[in-house]
């Protein structure tokens, strides 16, 4: 089984309803639900950060949260079509949100959309 990892920004979390659906055997008629493997909704994140000081130390906080909500799914087939308008891409790296194991999944989906780097050989 192949799984795809997504992410979106959603204005309206209503589209999750569709991640379930079931398939009728045509043979059997018995009907199988087909379900994703997680879902996680962030919720808004943040898109702007100001950096301030106070006696040498440096904080960093938000000034410009997203209206949209952060959603990422480890599908379990092929992503629903309809979400493909809210699917957002951002580079993989350590800071990016992945369940558990599944940054590897991740960045296969990405460099087959996008051209990735060659790693580069480690210095010896």
């Amino acid at each position: 089984m192949r799984y795809y990892y997504r992410k979106y920004m959603m204005d309206d979390l209503s589209l999750l309803n569709e991640i379930t659906q079931s398939y009728t055997d045509p043979e059997t008629g018995e009907v199988d639900w087909w379900y994703t493997q997680t879902v996680t909704v962030l919720g808004p994140i943040c898109e702007q950060y100001i950096t301030s000081s106070d006696e040498g130390a440096i904080y960093m906080s938000c000034s410009l949260w997203s209206t949209a909500s952060a959603v990422d799914i480890l599908w379990d087939q092929e992503p629903l079509l309809s979400f493909s308008s809210s699917e957002v891409w951002p580079e993989p790296s350590s800071e990016l949100h992945t369940f558990g194991n599944a940054m590897d999944i991740y960045k296969r989906d990405y460099c087959e959309r996008f051209t990735c780097p060659e790693p580069e050989p480690p210095i010896v």
